[in-house]
């Protein structure tokens, strides 16, 4: 780090210590050279002492580079417009500094030993203009001025008389035109001088002729335009010179010729578009050189020719096309070089030839094509290289076998498409690499070796994020046998085979999120023996094999967020019994699996949100679990079977919101109780009650908090408080006395014919197509409730109501018509069941029936097409495992989330597949009273979208699980609003017209 960086961070640090380190009053101290006093107005004073700043690290630092001893006054003052004249003989170190306290401390200048304080409050215009005559006449002790951040705009002679043993003056952040030699010529022990950020336009020759002694120069911020090649020809004491941020266009040659004892130069983010040659003969004991933020484009031959203690070297952001051979041909001393961005196309062995000790290479942000033998040559000291952003498509073997202790690659955002065998051969030293956001869609066998012997590696992370890697062969990553960390999220890895990670026995971390997983396979994760980390997030994973994570006894962070899972394919769980935290949100659960806290006795963090879970229940357990976390928001949860408080730990956190909370006693008891062992609730101020007792609360102006609920508890159940009420309100009273507050969850009716998820592929085995056989074309979605009965939506029939009859207007009647309607089904309408994997295509298992009969309801709703029909088939379906009814809802829909399932295709993938995503429920907002009473509408709930092949997803079955196996079709998908969200057909408002027309019980 350059030295004058550290300055603002010293500075930062000593008004933390004056504000808060020293809270103590100068007048109680015994200061050095005089009796004590008042410290002024708007001004800290203290001691140093290096006992009482040993809390600060880089304070001491500090104190050390500044030559700060015990028994020295500091003093610190903000917003004055005067100099306080009366500590001057007392002060060491004095800082008058115009910007606002720190941390708008109003009254950090009270100060009166009596007691008596200063209630004024900082004003922002009470600067410093200007310094007059003599005002440090009487600073004779005085080693350090800052005077930064006031308004002053000129100095006159005189204006430092007195302080002839002042090293450091910093006028920073003034106003300050033009310098005049006579207003320092009196700082004969100057060492230190800070001018940047004022309005200078140029130097005069004579301007620093007094200043000889001076060691550090900043001029950085200023409006410097032409410099004369004599305006620091008095320095040739000189170390550190910032001309960075100004208007140089040019530098003149010779400008630099008197300071032989230059070390550091700063010409950042100026208008250079060129180095006279010659410029730096005289600085031979240069060590950093920043140009960075200029317009060069080129560096002459030889222009570091005399500086061998050249380290640092900086020529980013320039206009750089090319690097010749000689340009750093002496620079044997350089360690750190920043060449990135720049639009250099290619890079050459003789660059970088001489270069025996750099440590740091940037190159990234160029134009680089590729990386070949040679592009680099040897650099045997090189530790790490930064290669990104560049248009590197291809790297030979081998090409970087000359930087043999290379410990960091960095090849990110890069156009790579192929990695060969032995690609990285030579860097055994190597223990990063970056290939994330190329396109590397093929890894060669043995493309991360870098030698004859696996053992020769060292690489521990690998990160190949946002490629086009599809399949993981068996020998991908051959020779990399301690590698612990890879990342391979977002990319297109659909299948992981038995021996795709073989040899990986070290890996403690591995990310898969993002990717086209549908399934994992048996021991897919075989020989990962300490694998602990794994992210199989942002997949479309439906099934899991029960041994898919045989092996893995160390795993403790699972991630299976955003996928397709269940419940009734979870005993991939079973094994992971060293299990910390587990991830299970935005999946389809609509029940936790008892074993997860029953088996996994290390859980601590489990997330189920946005599920559709309806029960969450508490197993019996012969010892608790001791969750230090759980998230069960955004589900369709009414209450909780057994005592949630027996899973959590002490001051553990749970999240609650976004459920449909019946707030019955049995719930408030168990919220007291977590209460009183310090749970917090996750976004409390959100976590409502829909109901209290099994009543509805839409009659309640305000929503009920669920801690609301629980704090009355009393006045609901008669039972004695366990802990003082969390929120005094009365709203729980508005309810009716007589209600039983002890009234359950609601029941649902269970289906005689329960629906079976399928285990082999994941399906959903009551969806139904309907298909038009004269067109070969799939008109709308369907599901099965009967043998011989399927449910749509009337608008499934309007691309074909020409085929419905030949009189005119026929459809049109149907759909006005204020009665019951039956339709004899045109020839060749068929549903077609037993689907999931490709539209078109027919699959094993499939069945086809035909349409006998369409029931269309009576139009009493103000609904027009947005109503169910009925498919009365002609023959009896034969139920198997891949077809089965659904059950459908008995009373209208209450759930505030579910499942809606269509044909199409999802994010990344191609092919059309029976799909689902996650439905967040509200009443529609573009409807009349009247139909608001039949339809509601629907917002896809965080996850994945679905590109619905037929449009508006018409005849989408929207479904939710209840218990242990019976699915329950709650709607049916009939249209897509201008907005983007989805329009249901309540079929729990047709329940009794469903049943009557096909006594399905």
């Amino acid at each position: 780090m350059p030295t004058y960086r550290s300055t603002a961070t010293f500075y930062l640090a000593l008004i933390v210590v004056l504000m808060t380190s020293f809270p103590y009053r100068a007048s109680a101290l015994p200061l050095p050279r005089a009796h004590p006093f008042k410290c002024p107005m708007r001004c800290r004073c203290f001691v140093v002492s290096q006992s009482q700043s040993s809390a600060s690290r880089l304070l001491q630092e500090n104190m050390a580079m500044y030559s700060w001893r015990d028994g020295d006054m500091a003093v610190g003052c903000w917003g004055r417009r005067d100099i306080p004249t009366e500590i001057l003989p007392n002060a060491d170190f004095l800082f008058l500094l115009g910007d606002s306290p720190p941390n708008g401390d109003d009254d950090f200048d009270v100060t009166d030993p009596s007691g008596e304080s200063d209630t004024s409050h900082y004003d922002v215009d009470m600067r410093i203009k200007n310094i007059p005559h003599g005002a440090f006449r009487n600073a004779s002790g005085l080693r350090q001025l800052d005077l930064r951040g006031n308004k002053i705009t000129g100095l006159q002679p005189g204006s430092f008389v007195g302080l002839q043993f002042l090293e450091i003056l910093s006028l920073k952040d003034n106003r300050l035109r033009a310098l005049d030699s006579d207003a320092w010529w009196e700082l004969q022990s100057i060492r230190s001088l800070i001018l940047s950020g004022n309005n200078l336009r140029s130097l005069p020759e004579q301007g620093f002729m007094n200043s000889t002694g001076l060691l550090k120069l900043d001029l950085g911020g200023n409006l410097l335009e032409d410099l004369s090649p004599r305006s620091l020809s008095w320095l040739s004491q000189l170390q550190f010179l910032n001309l960075s941020y100004n208007r140089l266009v040019q530098v003149p040659g010779g400008l630099f010729s008197d300071l032989v004892e230059l070390q550091e130069l700063y010409l950042d983010g100026n208008r250079l578009e060129d180095i006279p040659f010659g410029l730096f003969d005289q600085n031979s004991l240069l060590e950093v050189v920043s140009l960075r933020n200029n317009r060069l484009h080129r560096i002459p031959e030889l222009i570091f020719y005399r500086q061998v203690n050249l380290r640092e070297l900086d020529l980013s952001g320039n206009h750089l096309i090319e690097l010749g051979n000689s340009a750093f041909a002496t620079v044997h001393a350089l360690r750190y070089l920043d060449i990135s961005h720049n639009i250099i196309e290619e890079l050459n062995n003789g660059t970088f030839q001489n270069c025996s000790n750099l440590t740091k290479l940037d190159v990234s942000f160029n134009r680089i094509r590729e990386v070949r033998i040679g592009t680099f040559g040897k650099i045997p000291s090189l530790q790490e290289l930064i290669l990104s952003n560049n248009n590197i498509s291809s790297i030979t073997p081998a090409a970087l076998a000359g930087l043999r202790n290379l410990a960091e690659l960095d090849l990110t955002n890069n156009a790579l498409r192929h990695l060969q065998a032995y690609t990285f051969y030579g860097l055994e030293e190597l223990i990063s690499l970056q290939l994330d956001n190329n396109s590397v869609s093929q890894v060669e066998p043995e493309a991360f070796s870098v030698g004859l012997f696996s053992s020769s590696s060292k690489l521990t992370w690998l990160y190949l994020r946002m490629n086009l890697i599809g399949n993981l062969t068996s020998n991908m990553f051959q020779g990399v046998p301690f590698l612990k960390m890879l990342n391979l999220a977002d990319n297109k890895i659909d299948t992981i085979g038995p021996s795709a990670f073989r040899g990986l026995r070290s890996l403690t971390s591995l990310s898969l999120k993002g990717n086209h997983l549908w399934s994992l396979e048996e021991r897919a994760f075989s020989g990962m023996v300490r694998l602990k980390n794994l992210d199989l997030s942002g997949n479309s994973l439906h099934r899991i094999d029960a041994g898919a994570f045989e092996g893995l006894r160390f795993l403790q962070d699972l991630n299976m967020e955003e996928n397709e899972l269940d419940e009734t394919t979870a005993d991939w769980l079973v094994g992971l019994t060293s299990l910390s935290q587990l991830n299970l949100n935005r999946n389809r659960f609509a029940r936790l699996p008892p074993f997860v806290l029953t088996n996994l006795r290390k859980l601590r963090q489990l997330f189920l949100a946005g599920n559709i879970l309806d029960t969450f229940r508490i197993p019996e357990l012969d010892r608790p679990v001791g969750l230090s976390r759980l998230d069960i928001a955004d589900n369709n949860l009414q209450t909780i079977e057994g005592s949630l408080h027996e899973i959590l730990e002490t001051d553990s956190s749970v999240t609650m919101f976004g459920n449909p909370w019946n707030c019955d006693c049995g719930l408030t008891s168990d919220l007291m109780e977590m209460t009183s062992l310090g749970v917090q609730f996750e976004k409390e101020n959100i976590t409502m009650c829909e109901t209290i007792a099994g009543k509805q609360l839409q009659n309640i102006e305000t929503s009920l908090l669920l801690t609301e609920a629980a704090s009355e508890h009393e006045a609901r159940c008669g039972s004695e408080l366990r802990v003082a009420p969390l929120i005094d309100r009365t709203a729980a009273r508005r309810l009716d006395d007589s209600t039983d507050s002890q009234t359950a969850a609601r029941v649902v009716r269970r289906c005689k014919i329960p629906a079976i998820v399928a285990k082999d592929n994941g399906t959903w085995p009551w969806h139904g197509i309907v298909w038009d056989t004269n067109t070969d074309t799939a008109l709308c979605n369907a599901a099965l409730i009967g043998k011989d009965w399927a449910i749509t939506t009337l608008r499934c029939l309007q691309p074909i109501e020409g085929e419905l009859s030949k009189m005119p207007g026929f459809f049109d009647d149907i759909v006005r018509r204020g009665k019951d309607s039956l339709i004899m089904a045109p020839h060749g309408l068929t549903v077609r069941l037993g689907k999931s994997r490709q539209l078109q295509d027919r699959e094993p298992g499939e069945k086809s029936y035909h349409i006998m009969n369409i029931h269309v309801p009576a139009n009493d709703r103000g609904s027009g097409l947005d109503r169910p029909i009925l498919l009365q088939f002609v023959t009896m379906a034969t139920v198997t495992k891949t077809i089965t009814p659904a059950c459908i809802a008995d009373s209208p829909l209450k759930s505030k989330r579910a499942l809606v399932l269509g044909w199409g295709t999802k994010r990344k993938q191609t092919r059309e597949i029976l799909q689902s995503s996650r439905m967040k429920l509200d009443p529609c907002d573009f409807t009349n009273d009247v139909t608001d009473t039949a339809i509601f509408c629907g917002v896809r709930d965080r996850g994945k979208p679905i590109e619905f092949s037929m449009e508006g997803n018409m005849g989408g079955n929207l479904v939710l699980k209840r218990g242990r196996g019976d699915w329950v079709l709650l709607g049916i998908g009939s249209n897509m609003t201008p907005k983007g969200r989805s329009v249901f057909v309540d079929v729990g408002k047709y329940a009794s017209w469903v049943h009557k027309k096909t006594e399905v019980r």
